[in-house]
This record gives C-alpha cells, structure tokens and sequence, in this order.
C-alpha cells in the first residue's frame, strides 16, 4: 500500500533499503530458534535466518562480531531484489527507468554509510534485472 503510493503517487525517483551494523535482529537471527517455531519473534527473524542459510559460506567464517553486519547486508541485497523480482509495480517501474532501487549500510559506530548495489534497472535485452555499478 505505501509502496504503491510512493510510486504511483508521488513518483519517487529513488527507493533505498538501508541496514545498520550491529543490527539487534541479525544478532537474533544468528542464533539457535528458541521456543516455538511460530512464535512471533521467530515469525519475524525467520527472512533473516533464511538469508542466512543462503549466504552460510560468506557469513560464517567470520568474526563473531562481524557475522552480524555481514548478514545484514545480505538482507539487504535480498531485500532488493525480492522487492524487484516479486512486487510488479516496483518491477514495472524499474523496467521503464522510473524507479531505481538501491542498498546501503550504515555503521552506526563511525557513522559513515555505504552502497551495496545500485541503482537497479534491466539490461539492454530486458530480460533481467542488472545492477551495473556493484
């Protein structure tokens, strides 16, 4: 509903997704599921354990302290393109170059911020989506 708005309605140029470091729900998510499997918290954390379960080899011979912030920015990348791949609208207007959707990370102890990917649009044969700069 917001996301239509913001599209359709006030024609936003840009959509970003933004991760923090030392994110409390990567933490969580990092951890063995506790209590029932549908309970709320897990209801919550469980897209965060599912990319982690994607991106294991990447996260998990880090740091401990690290693993965190790494896990966040994989949701953020996935985020973008489950936004991209999954919501039409969002798809259709990055498709005509109307919207581009872009990720970034912020460190919230040197409060510096990073760009993970974008901006999206589709390739030249507009058969996938590309993210040209990352």
């Amino acid at each position: 509903m917001v996301l239509s708005y913001a599209i359709e309605h006030l024609k936003i140029p840009t959509l970003v997704l933004c991760g923090h470091s030392r994110c409390g729900a990567a933490k969580e998510a990092l951890k063995p599921v506790e209590g029932e499997e549908d309970s709320l918290l897990n209801w919550w954390l469980r897209p965060l354990r599912n990319t982690y379960d994607s991106n294991r080899k990447d996260i998990a011979w880090r740091f401990p302290e690290d693993q965190e912030d790494e896990l966040t920015k994989h949701s953020v990348e996935d985020g973008i393109w489950r936004l991209s791949l999954l919501f039409p609208l969002v798809k259709e207007a990055i498709k005509q170059q109307k919207l581009h959707v872009a990720g970034l990370f912020y460190d919230v102890e040197v409060g510096k911020m990073w760009h993970l990917h974008g901006p999206l649009w589709y390739s030249a044969d507009e058969k996938e989506l590309d993210f040209p700069f990352s």
